[in-house]
């Protein structure tokens, strides 16, 4: 362009000079000097645009040499970020999983609870009941006792004897009516005092083989009752001591649950801002 524009002003100085009547010098020093001129026009013209494409060609070559770290930079960033991402749904999986087996594990170890109180109150309902049958019975055993060595004492008149035969009676019937329903008498035993409390036997002679059936009983059901309640206190120290140590489990199984959905909640949150 700048060598089209020169040759232009060129033949355009040639024209002039041809029409000029002013004589500066023969026309072949003229076109001379035109010439020199041009080619310093044309040098000059040269150098500013050497210094335009040079500081065109520095920006490019920093500007290209920014963008490529930029887009290494954003590579490795993509790489970390995935690695990352990856980490994070790992630890977000695991966590969920451990949660789960907790939960399991926390509700096995609430039905075992539950089992375990419901035998105990169970055993200890049976306890109660049979410790009320058989303190029923003592007391009958007891009152009975009384009865027969009242009524054996010598002296007594025959209305009076009367009297205490039928008390005898009462009292040895009320003795068979209050048996615990667990308690199995010999035959032989129930046969005497069923006899005794119909009457088909004298009182007399049977009244102290029958004190000392009744002494025996009362013996037995006390030594029983006392056994009985012993039992009841150990299984009830076993039953709290197992007890506590199933809550002690189930709250740091809690806990423990707690602690992994907290890790869990945090991993997600990490894991959406990563994403």
């Amino acid at each position: 362009m700048n060598l089209n524009l020169a040759l232009f002003c060129l033949v355009a100085a040639v024209g002039l000079q041809a029409t000029s009547a002013v004589a500066v010098g023969s026309p072949v020093e003229q076109i001379v000097n035109l010439l020199k001129t041009l080619k310093d026009t044309t040098v000059s013209d040269g150098k500013h645009e050497q210094q335009i494409y040079d500081k065109y060609a520095c920006w490019c070559e920093t500007t290209s040499g920014r963008k490529a770290s930029d887009i290494n930079q954003g590579q490795a960033d993509l790489r970390s970020l995935g690695q990352r991402i990856l980490k994070l749904k790992g630890t977000v999986a695991t966590r969920a999983a451990e949660i789960a087996e907790a939960t399991e594990d926390i509700e096995s170890n609430e039905q075992e609870q539950e089992q375990l109180t419901a035998v105990r109150e169970k055993q200890n309902g049976n306890w109660a009941a049979s410790s009320a049958e058989t303190k029923q019975a003592l007391a009958a055993l007891q009152s009975a006792i009384t009865v027969l060595a009242d009524a054996t004492a010598p002296g007594a008149s025959a209305f009076i004897q009367e009297n205490q035969q039928m008390r005898m009676k009462l009292a040895v019937t009320t003795v068979l009516d209050k048996l615990p329903s667990n308690v199995g008498l010999p035959s032989a035993g129930m046969v005497l005092l069923s006899e005794f409390t119909k009457g088909k036997t004298a009182f007399a002679p049977q009244s102290a083989t029958i004190q000392g059936m009744l002494g025996d009983m009362y013996l037995t059901f006390a030594n029983n009752l006392e056994s009985d309640t012993s039992e009841e206190a150990d299984r009830n120290a076993d039953y709290e001591q197992l007890n506590a140590a199933l809550e002690k489990e189930n709250n740091q199984l809690k806990d423990t649950r707690a602690r992994k959905e907290s890790e869990k909640a945090k991993a997600e949150a990490m894991l959406a801002d990563t994403t």
